[in-house]
């Protein structure tokens, strides 16, 4: 797609995140062909609450990797109630993104709302602390201060047979952060009547941002 732009000359890109909770990390190979050079993440603990399940309960568990349920050598402690988890991705470099040899040169627009609360709002994150883009929507779901995910147990209760998702692993950056998601730089609140006569608010103002900008 990035291929695509410079062939057209493109001078703007607008991202639409909204909607979209997350998923897999995606977000670096993005911000690798918007960064004119490398660029370096904020570092996460990873901590989880226990190193493995007791086989009791393992009955009642799925998942889509059964790994999770013993992380053997990978979960070290505990300390103050949790063990850190360390994986592949700690390895040395792991954090920082490699800046494509031909990034986007054009202004880059990024829709957000609060459904952002895990890939996407560490997407966002990376954006508002890079100034790789400009944030227009309604502030991010998840929180600064630590969000979980990346691992995740679909326990089926056996009698009513209801699911209940539990997340496994806690993500905490260094130092104090605010109580709170991505504030967007342009805020735009869509009215009930902009949603009643499917109005897309959000994306108008991020058209006339870059129509102010030419």
């Amino acid at each position: 797609m990035f291929a695509q732009l410079e062939e057209q000359g493109a001078g703007a890109l607008v991202i639409d995140l909204r909607g979209n909770e997350g998923g897999t990390g995606v977000g670096d190979s993005i911000l690798a062909r918007l960064t004119p050079r490398d660029l370096r993440l904020d570092g996460f603990r990873r901590l989880v609450r226990r190193r493995s399940v007791p086989e009791r309960l393992r009955p009642y568990l799925d998942t889509w990797d059964r790994s999770f349920l013993d992380w053997g050598d990978q979960a070290t402690g505990p300390r103050d109630g949790f063990y850190t988890l360390t994986r592949y991705d700690d390895e040395p470099g792991a954090s920082v993104v490699r800046a494509s040899p031909r990034p986007f040169r054009g202004r880059t627009l990024v829709l957000v709302d609060a459904s952002n609360s895990s890939a996407t709002f560490e997407f966002a994150q990376a954006v508002r602390r890079s100034r790789l883009a400009t944030l227009v929507g309604q502030t991010t779901g998840g929180n600064q201060r630590g969000i979980n995910g990346g691992a995740f147990f679909f326990l089926r209760l056996p009698n009513s047979g209801i699911e209940v998702d539990l997340p496994l692993i806690g993500f905490y950056p260094p130092g104090e952060r605010p109580d709170a998601g991505i504030v967007p730089d342009v805020a735009v609140e869509p009215s009930a009547e902009d949603v009643a006569r499917g109005v897309d608010t959000e994306l108008l103002a991020a058209m006339e941002l870059l129509r102010r900008s030419r």
